[in-house]
């Protein structure tokens, strides 16, 4: 059986989404210490499960998503942890990436606004 979205009940999950979700729950399991914001590099400071070690998150634009990395071992590896998961569930982010994503739509229909205008004066 394909997992849904709690959402929208009919539209499968894929596996990335299946790993944020999993490390979304650990994130809220683990993390004792509030993300730390660094407007001048544009990226958080994340501290480990025990606080001994910090963490940087970074976002990034990936395939036209926006989406975040992590210098821990596991985000060196292109793999989702729990310090980019904690970072993206911020409200702030999930704003961020709303903009994101209507910026893309615009740009989309700007494009496609202007393909149709030069068909005009073919």
């Amino acid at each position: 059986m394909v997992a849904t979205s709690p959402i929208m009940s009919k539209s499968p999950i894929n596996a990335r989404q299946q790993a944020w979700i999993r490390a979304l729950d650990r994130a809220r399991l683990v993390s004792t210490h509030k993300p730390t914001y660094s407007p001048s590099r544009d990226s958080y400071r994340v501290y480990s499960a025990h606080a001994e070690k910090e963490y940087h998150v970074y976002p990034v634009e990936l395939d036209g998503h926006l989406t975040y990395e992590c210098d821990c071992k596991a985000g060196e590896r292109g793999l989702v942890c729990w310090h980019a998961a904690l970072i993206a569930a911020l409200p702030g982010e999930c704003s961020r990436r709303a903009r994101h994503r209507e910026a893309q739509r615009q740009a989309v229909n700007a494009k496609s606004g202007h393909a149709l205008l030069m068909e005009c004066f073919e």
